[in-house]
This record gives C-alpha cells, structure tokens and sequence, in this order.
C-alpha cells in the first residue's frame, strides 16, 4: 500500500512535469511567434490570476451587470458595488420569466407567457415583442455565435435565427413532450 510521503512525490512530479510541459510550450510559441506585437500575451496565457488580481481586473473594467426579472418588472443590476438596481422596464399585467442576454448585439430577451418573448437594449430601450404568441414559455437561451435563440414552449424546444424572430420563422428541435417548465442552457456556436 502507498505511504502519503509516496503519494506526495508522486503529485510534486506530477507538477513539476506539467510547469516543464508549459515552460516547454511557452519557449515554442516564442519561437513559432518571433514577429508578434505584443509578446506578453503568451505569457498571460500561463499566468496563475489571484482573486485579488481578479477583482481589480473588474474594477479597470466596470459594466457587467445581472438582468433578472420580477412580476411585469425587468431589473439591472451592477457586477461592481458601485451602482444602483436600475429598472429596466414595467409592462403593466404582464408576468415576466426567463431571461437572456446577447452579448454580440447587446439586446436582452424574457419571456412572457401572456404574449410571448420581448427584446430590448441593455439599457430597456426598444422594448418589444419579437414572439408573439401566448403559451408556456419556460425557459430561454441565445447563442451569440450563431445567432440562434432557443425557447421552450408547450412541450417543445424551439430555435430561430435572431435576426428573423419578428418573421415568425421558427423550427421544432425537439418535441419531448415536457410537462413541467424547463430551462435550455446553449453551448455558443454547438448550439
């Protein structure tokens, strides 16, 4: 049976032959990448980040924000400590759902299973329906590569182009036959 002292050793080589394959890997980029601008990227690459480092990183960078939504209400609230929760939009007798963001074209999407699914600016503005149909809308999720959003409505799973929403072009992925409200989750551009 393996003594702990053994099992250590064997996790310190373990480590010290991972740091030697990076090492190894670094000196090769450098070499592969001579004429590159900005040769302190590669080293980024392999560079440990505290948590300290991290929040300082959100600090230099301020804009992330949570999008949730409450009654016929939609909520944005600041990463960074420093904001207030701003409301969004109010569409009086609505009961808002999911909620989703399109980081490549800064629009928002919630469901709503009165009307259907809304889109508008990360700020609120352009409040609209793109979906316009009642019906259970549990869930929602948008990738930003290739554009798709993906919904569940009834006991289907539906995907459409973002562009085209407002075109009523849409395709049944999966009619499974979900009888409780169920949340999508995307992988960008696999879908």
């Amino acid at each position: 049976m393996a003594t702990l002292s053994d099992t250590l050793l064997g996790l310190t080589g373990s480590v010290t032959k991972a740091t030697d394959r990076l090492t190894l890997l670094e000196s090769s980029a450098r070499r592969k990448f001579t004429n590159i601008s900005d040769e302190t990227a590669l080293i980024d690459v392999f560079k440990v980040v505290t948590p300290d480092e991290r929040d300082a990183d959100v600090r230099r960078n301020p804009g992330g924000f949570l999008v949730f939504a409450q009654g016929p209400s939609l909520w944005k609230l600041p990463a960074e400590d420093i904001g207030e929760t701003k409301q969004l939009s109010n569409n009086s007798g609505e009961t808002n759902g999911a909620v989703a963001v399109d980081c490549v074209n800064h629009h928002l999407y919630w469901t709503n299973p009165e009307t259907g699914i809304r889109r508008s600016r990360y700020d609120g503005s352009d409040n609209h329906l793109v979906v316009t149909k009642a019906g259970i809308y549990g869930g929602l999720a948008v990738d930003f590569v290739s554009g798709n959003l993906f919904w569940v409505q009834g006991s289907a799973i539906l995907v459409a182009k973002i562009s085209h929403l407002e075109d009523g072009n849409k395709t049944i992925i999966s009619h499974t036959g979900i009888n409780i409200v169920s949340a999508p989750a995307v992988h960008p551009s696999r879908g």
